[in-house]
C-alpha cells in the first residue's frame, strides 16, 4: 500500500466518501448480434480482452489490506434458467484465443446448465469479475450498488 501510486486516491474514495459510481456507454453490438456465433461467450471474451488490458481493472486487496495486481481476471457469469426464472453462477477461465476460451465455456455451460443454485461452479478464484448477459433485453444503464462490495 505504501508504495502503491494511487494510494491517496484509494485512500480518500474508500475511507472518507462511501460511494458507487456507474459508467453507461452505447456500443454497436449488431455485427455480433448477426453472427452465427453464440452471444454470451462472444461478449464475454470482448469484454475481459479489454478489463486484461488495464492493471487498474486487475487490482485488489486481500484480507490483510495488501494491494496486488492479477496477472489476468476470469469472467463469472450467470446462466439463465427459463422454467424457473432463476439463475446459476459459472465462471471460465479467461484465455486470450478465443476458441480456446469458447470450448471452456461450451464444456461448463454443458456441465452446469442443469445445477440450480446460485454457486454452482466450485472453487471460485479470487481472480473473478462477474457478469450478467441478458441478451433478450435492451436497456440503457444499470446501477448494482453493494454494500459490502
Amino acid at each position: 500500500m505504501e508504495k502503491w501510486d494511487r494510494k491517496e486516491y484509494f485512500k480518500h474514495y474508500f475511507s472518507n466518501i462511501s460511494c458507487t459510481y456507474s459508467l453507461t456507454t452505447k456500443l454497436d453490438i449488431t455485427k455480433i448480434k448477426n453472427s452465427n456465433e453464440e452471444f454470451c461467450p462472444k461478449i464475454l471474451h470482448l469484454i475481459f480482452q479489454v478489463v486484461n488490458r488495464y492493471d487498474e481493472f486487475k487490482t485488489s486487496l486481500d484480507n490483510d489490506g495488501r494491494v496486488g495486481i492479477f496477472t489476468k481476471i476470469n469472467p463469472s457469469y450467470t446462466i439463465f434458467h427459463k422454467d424457473s426464472k432463476t439463475f446459476s453462477c459459472v465462471w471460465t477461465e479467461y484465455f486470450e484465443d478465443y476458441e480456446r476460451f469458447y470450448k471452456e465455456y461450451l464444456s461448463h455451460k454443458k456441465s452446469f446448465w442443469h445445477i440450480k443454485k446460485i454457486g454452482t461452479k466450485p472453487n471460485t478464484p479470487k481472480n473473478v469479475y462477474s457478469v450478467s448477459v441478458i441478451p433478450w433485453e435492451s436497456f440503457d444503464g444499470l446501477s448494482l450498488n453493494l454494500e459490502k462490495g
